[in-house]
């Protein structure tokens, strides 16, 4: 898996913008990573307990919202990691295609999505 370390730059594409990695966001960032890796399961099944209680995604079973919660989180775990937000942006995009022709509508449900979980 990435380390923070390993990227020096946190890169914006939108914005063209980088942010150089000093010392202490690596540690901080190292430290984030391991503390969510450490509560996964715990994190995970809080998000997927939320987007249902919210009524979000009712397109999916219980079981497909918890799928996507864990491939959320570990997409986000990896944008942490690694400062590329690319891969996140690719899963959205495929998420999106997947979810709009069952009736989600992307920008009610998957944004709630991302404030429940955040």
């Amino acid at each position: 898996m990435p380390d923070a370390s390993m990227s020096p730059v946190i890169v914006n594409p939108e914005r063209n913008e980088s942010l150089e990695r000093n010392e202490s966001t690596v540690t901080l960032l190292r430290e984030l990573v391991a503390h969510l890796r450490q509560n996964r399961t715990q994190l995970r099944e809080e998000w997927a307990r939320r987007i249902t209680e919210a009524k979000l995604l009712t397109a999916m079973s219980a079981d497909e919202v918890f799928a996507e919660a864990t491939a959320v989180y570990d997409n986000y775990l990896e944008a942490l990691e690694t400062g590329s937000i690319e891969a996140l942006e690719a899963y959205a995009r495929n998420l999106s295609e997947r979810i709009i022709p069952r009736g989600v509508e992307t920008v009610d449900e998957v944004v709630g999505i991302r404030t429940s979980i955040c």
